[in-house]
C-alpha cells in the first residue's frame, strides 16, 4: 500500500466543448424513471426515493441494514452509434454525491460508471468512520486507486471522469481539482451504458445522488474548487 498527498489547488482545466451533448441527466428529487433511465430487474424493493438533505435535493439509495440486498441501480441505455460518438468526441461522466451510514473498514457498493461494451470506467464511493468521503477508481475485480477527501466530513462533492476525443484513458476531477490522470478503466464486456446505484457488497449505508450526468464531448468548466477539505490521500490496492 502506498500513500501520497496532492495539493488542493492543483488545477488542470480542460476547455468545455460548446457542442457537448447531454445524453443522460438525473437532477435532485426527480424520479430517474421520469428522466429516461431504466431500473435494474433486481430492484424489487425499489431503487430509491426523493430526499432533501438540508438545502441539497437528491435521490437517496440504500443498502439493507445487513448489507445483503440484491444490486439495485439505474441504467442509461446506449446505442452502438452513441458509443461510437462517445469514442470519437470524448465524454464526460459527472456525479454529485454524499455517502453516510457506512461502517469503517467495510466495502460499500455505491457506484457510478460508464461501460463501452469492452471497457468499464467505474467510480465507487464511501465514507470513513469520521464521515470523510472517499472515491475509488476501480481497476479490476478487487483492485482500485482510492482517494480520501481528508477533512471533508459527511458532505456533498462533485466527481467527474473526463475522456478526451479518441482517447483511451480518463482524468478524474473532484470539485474541479484534477485528482488523477490517465485512468484506463478495465476490461469488461458483459454489458454497456451508464450505470449508477447500489451493487452487491457486504457493506451498509446510504448515498445521495444530487446529480448524475453523461455527456458526449468534453464538458469541464474552468471553475476554482470551493472545498472545506485540505488534502487528498491516495491508497493503491
Amino acid at each position: 500500500m502506498r500513500a501520497a498527498f496532492l495539493p488542493l489547488m492543483l488545477l488542470c482545466v480542460l476547455p468545455a466543448s460548446a457542442g457537448a451533448q447531454t445524453l443522460f441527466q438525473h437532477l435532485g428529487l426527480t424520479d430517474p424513471l421520469m428522466e429516461g433511465f431504466a431500473m435494474s430487474a433486481q430492484a424489487s424493493k425499489g431503487a430509491g426515493a426523493a430526499f432533501t438533505d438540508g438545502a441539497a435535493a437528491a435521490w437517496q439509495m440504500a443498502c439493507s441494514t445487513h448489507g445483503d440486498d440484491a444490486p439495485h441501480f439505474y441504467q442509461g441505455v446506449m446505442s452502438e452509434a452513441q458509443h461510437a460518438k462517445a469514442s470519437s468526441l470524448g465524454w464526460t461522466l459527472r456525479g454529485r454525491v454524499k455517502v453516510f451510514g457506512s461502517k469503517a473498514q467495510e466495502p460499500t457498493p455505491f457506484f457510478l460508471m460508464y461501460r463501452t461494451g469492452t471497457r468499464s470506467y467505474q467510480l465507487q464511493f464511501g465514507a470513513r468512520v469520521n464521515g470523510d468521503q472517499w472515491v475509488r477508481l476501480v481497476t479490476g475485480k478487487a483492485t482500485g486507486i482510492e482517494y480520501t477527501l481528508t477533512g471533508s466530513g459527511a458532505s456533498l462533492h462533485t466527481y467527474e471522469l473526463v475522456m478526451q476525443p479518441s482517447g483511451s484513458s480518463a482524468d478524474l476531477y473532484v470539485d474541479g481539482t484534477l485528482t488523477h490522470h490517465d485512468y484506463a478503466g478495465f476490461d469488461f464486456s458483459n454489458n454497456n451504458g451508464v450505470f449508477w446505484g447500489v451493487g452487491r457488497s457486504p457493506g451498509v449505508g446510504r448515498i445521495n445522488f444530487g446529480l448524475v450526468e453523461f455527456k458526449l464531448g468534453v464538458d469541464h468548466a474552468a471553475t476554482a474548487p470551493v472545498s472545506t477539505w485540505g488534502s487528498i490521500k491516495t491508497r493503491y490496492h
